[in-house]
């Protein structure tokens, strides 16, 4: 049926906090769903440290703990540039309003209070679908720096134990384990924790009473511990079963780099692009498995990754390198963990192999991709910048970028059928050029770093440690050297960026055979040419004070090697097109074919197409036909409104439709192979006022008085100090008030 879902989350991450609400629809028609969804994100920076975050799933490796003074072990405080994902809550002050207990933007100047933050990951395929996420077995409860911009280091983020020992030990080195989102289980669960107050008398609670002498305890009866199967370590006492295998594990386990140990594993990458490790990080989920309640067994065992992310803010629009500010994320992460098989209770993989096969016993079902990209630069918003206006009409412009694989699916097979997916060239969803820049565009040769890169070099000594001790650093020669203490110094970047155009993909029909008859070669046909994406990035620093124990102290050093990468682009040896089946007349030998029919007649004017009518990619017609490629039956033709209308960025309103008129490019009528109609009605998206908005504004030098003989209902607030109070204060709308008194004169009280 139809569905219609809402969310809102927020996440607070040091320096940063994020707020995200999402909304959208999707109607089912036949095999396929028509839908829509928008996604509304607002950031909040603070300070502009390096700060280094990790998820949940590797709390350990996430967080450094400062030794003490004496170099007597670790002590309970962090090191400020390494800090895991968290959610924090403001610790209540007297002098707080209790909005500010809703509100992430009050957090106070010292030490705030922090729990795990645990990222959501959404599941589906047939017969499976929900959410999971990440647990630890037992509270990991921490302080954090707060918002001052300059915090000593008694004011540093600490575990609330007073003591790193337990979360430094064997505790969180235990594997960590995902569980189903609300789902039902036979555990019940009494206690989470217990807080010990080692001096039981009334203190009021404020920061430093709950980071000094408030500490939990594990030793009781009802620890998380005691929620999973066999104890710590295990995984939690539910329906589904699911199991996760880090990239090394899997590498690990190759016999002979051929097949892998582990039990029950079906892997959809060969081990040799799994040694790469600078993409299959070691400690990164290499595959998930979920064993749901019938017996089946969902195996995702191809991520998807992106390699680089960046956000960058800038106020000249006409030259963005003059003043920014950027936040870059160089680690690739997966996205993505496509479903790649399907096995059941009866299945034996009959020849070890590791993989699925007609050779193997019982039900499986394959799901088989080529990869088309390494090289796709994605762009948010696409083609424009972002704009950010204050009341004082000064404007700051910004964007995020990155680089991702894309996959594609080619086949569907079971021991007896086999469905292909075959696809051609899109005119639209082309990839970004925008972030490509350089000093000179290298071609051949040897890539000399000076000539040919672009140099960005910010004018702020970085007063936290600009490169760690024991860390690894590079020279301008590419010599490898080892800093043996804490160094501070100028940060830069060189990148040199030459990316071309990426093209997609578009499905264009499904052909169903049978086994025998499913013949077919990748690499048959050439739908265009492989091309090649390089890039050079490279943060290096200067005017370092010395960390090296010989005489040597270079004056540059970079924290990755000198070298420059080339990614493969439209990789298409790698995936089904429809040149890879042209003069094998499968169609004729098809049990069913579905063809998709599509033109670019909607949204004219777009910036990322190459289309005659430099319209978007849309489905007009859906045609079945059945054994030997006969249409018995009429197709499913797609109509929508507003052809005519062209694409413009600046009149879309904040659910994604054209302002003032929500049909706009949607769809408008499907005409079913039967002749009857289904019609669509749409109606504009409205609100009368935003919910749950806290705006503050402090002023000073602020005089109350009142007349208690001719109005003494009326208190007069005379703000000394600003001569227009119009752009704080609307007529007819309510303000919290709040005071700190100063002093009480005769005729009133200042403050």
């Amino acid at each position: 049926g139809i569905g219609v879902s809402n969310s809102t989350y927020g996440v607070s991450n040091a320096d940063y906090n994020v707020d995200v609400s999402t909304s959208g629809f999707f109607i089912p028609a036949y095999i396929f769903y028509i839908g829509y969804s928008h996604t509304n994100v607002k950031y909040s920076l603070f300070k502009y440290n390096n700060l280094y975050t990790s998820g949940m799933l590797y709390p350990v490796e996430a967080n450094a703990s400062k030794p003490y003074t004496d170099s007597n072990g670790p002590s309970r405080l962090l090191e400020e540039n390494t800090f895991m994902d968290v959610t924090s809550l403001p610790v209540y002050k007297n002098s707080m309003e209790t909005t500010s207990l809703l509100n992430s933007l009050d957090q106070v100047e010292q030490n705030n209070i922090l729990f795990p933050s645990y990222d959501n990951y959404s599941i589906s395929a047939q017969g499976l679908s929900g959410a999971l996420k990440p647990y630890i077995h037992f509270d990991v409860n921490l302080s954090a720096r707060g918002r001052s911009g300059n915090n000593p280091d008694n004011l540093s983020a600490a575990y609330i134990n007073g003591s790193s020992n337990d979360y430094e030990g064997s505790f969180l080195k235990d594997k960590i384990n995902f569980t189903f989102f609300d789902a039902h289980s036979s555990f019940l669960r009494l206690k989470t924790n217990n807080l010990i107050n080692r001096y039981p008398i009334n203190q009021r609670m404020h920061s430093d009473f709950i980071l000094n002498e408030i500490k939990a305890d594990r030793n009781f009866d009802y620890h998380n511990a005691n929620s999973l199967v066999g104890g710590r370590g295990r995984v939690k006492r539910e329906g589904n079963i699911i199991k996760t295998f880090t990239n090394k594990e899997i590498r690990d386990s190759y016999v002979s780099n051929r097949t892998s140990s582990i039990i029950g594993f079906i892997d959809a990458i060969s081990n040799s692009d799994r040694l790469d490790s600078r993409v299959f990080l070691d400690e990164g989920i290499g595959a998930y498995q979920i064993t749901t309640t019938d017996g089946k067994t969902y195996h995702y065992s191809l991520p998807v990754y992106n390699y680089e992310a960046f956000y960058k803010n800038f106020q000249n629009e006409d030259n963005e390198d003059s003043n920014f500010f950027e936040i870059q994320k160089n680690k690739p992460y997966a996205t993505h963990w496509l479903l790649t098989g399907i096995t059941g209770p009866d299945y034996v993989d009959t020849n070890i192999n590791g993989k699925l096969d007609e050779g193997d016993y019982g039900y499986w079902i394959d799901f088989e991709y080529g990869k088309w990209t390494d090289g796709y630069i994605w762009e948010t918003p696409n083609g424009y910048n972002q704009v950010d206006e204050n009341t004082n009409g000064d404007k700051t412009y910004s964007y995020n970028w990155g680089r991702k694989q894309l996959y594609y699916l080619d086949a569907i097979k079971t021991r007896t059928h086999t469905a292909l997916f075959v696809k051609s060239l899109r005119n639209d969803n082309l990839s970004s050029t925008k972030p490509n820049t350089w000093k000179e565009q290298w071609t051949s040769g040897l890539f000399i770093v000076s000539r040919y890169s672009k140099t960005l070099e910010s004018e702020k000594f970085e007063s936290f440690n600009a490169l760690m001790k024991n860390s690894t650093a590079y020279d301008g020669n590419n010599n490898r050297h080892t800093v043996n203490e804490n160094l501070k110094g100028y940060k830069g970047t060189d990148r040199y960026i030459d990316f071309p155009v990426n093209k997609s993909l578009r499905l264009d029909k499904i052909i169903l055979l049978k086994n025998e008859d499913a013949k077919y070669d990748k690499s048959r046909g050439n739908i265009t040419s492989t091309i090649q994406g390089k890039m050079y990035l490279n943060n290096y620093y200067t005017g370092l004070s010395y960390g090296f124990s010989s005489s040597y102290n270079p004056r540059k050093l970079y924290t990755d090697p000198l070298v420059i990468r080339d990614f493969g682009i439209h990789q298409h040896k790698n995936v089904l097109d429809h040149r890879d089946i042209q003069g094998l007349d499968l169609e004729s030998n098809a049990q069913q074919v579905i063809d998709l029919r599509y033109s670019y007649v909607l949204a004219r004017g777009s910036h990322n197409t190459t289309s005659n009518s430099s319209g978007r990619l849309t489905l007009n017609r859906l045609q079945y036909r059945g054994k030997g490629n006969v249409a018995l039956v009429p197709p499913y033709r797609f109509e929508y409104f507003s052809y005519d209308e062209f694409f413009n960025k600046d009149n879309i309103d904040d659910w994604g439709y054209r302002r003032g008129n929500a049909s706009v490019w949607s769809l408008k009528r499907i005409e079913t192979p039967t002749g009857g109609n289904i019609n669509m009605t749409y109606e504009n998206d409205s609100y009368y006022t935003e919910a749950a908005t806290y705006e503050s504004v402090y002023f000073e030098d602020i005089s109350i008085s009142a007349n208690a003989f001719s109005s003494p209902d009326i208190i007069n607030v005379s703000v000394n100090n600003a001569s227009n109070l119009m752009p704080y204060f609307k007529p007819g709308r309510e303000v919290l008030l709040s005071f700190t008194r100063e002093s009480i004169g005769f005729r009133g009280i200042r403050l």
